[in-house]
């Protein structure tokens, strides 16, 4: 039972496969479930420091991603000449080169609807 637990079978499963009800696993074996998920937490735990401490940076960073809160972000920044903000004939210009996939004229219909709600943007030149 302790196996098929540490081995992340369900309970529902184990209880079928030791021919006792789901309350009976639940009531008679609570502590050794409870331990086994436990124990497996703490290998898994050492395992994931160890590669920490020699310096595994996959390990570093599902660390910080998962217990320190870090996010990956992408952004792309576009600007016109010398940082000055997009015109919107450049920005049309950036639009359709991003909507490359698209048939031509769902290309013109997306990127004009994005320039109108642009216009109210101050930045836009």
């Amino acid at each position: 039972m302790r196996a098929l637990s540490a081995s992340g079978v369900p309970q529902k499963m184990i209880a079928r496969i030791i021919k006792v009800s789901d309350k009976t696993l639940a009531k008679k074996f609570s502590d050794e479930l409870a331990i086994t998920q436990s124990e497996i937490t703490g290998i898994a735990m050492g395992k994931l420091l160890t590669k920490i401490q020699a310096g595994d940076l996959g390990a570093i960073c599902f660390w910080m991603k998962c217990k320190a809160g870090w996010m990956e972000r992408r952004a792309i920044e576009h600007s016109g000449p010398d940082g000055a903000p997009l015109k919107l004939t450049e920005m049309r210009q950036t639009l359709m080169l991003a909507l490359g996939d698209y048939p031509p004229e769902e290309r013109l219909k997306i990127a004009e609807k994005l320039m109108i709600a642009g216009k109210t943007d101050a930045s836009v030149g």
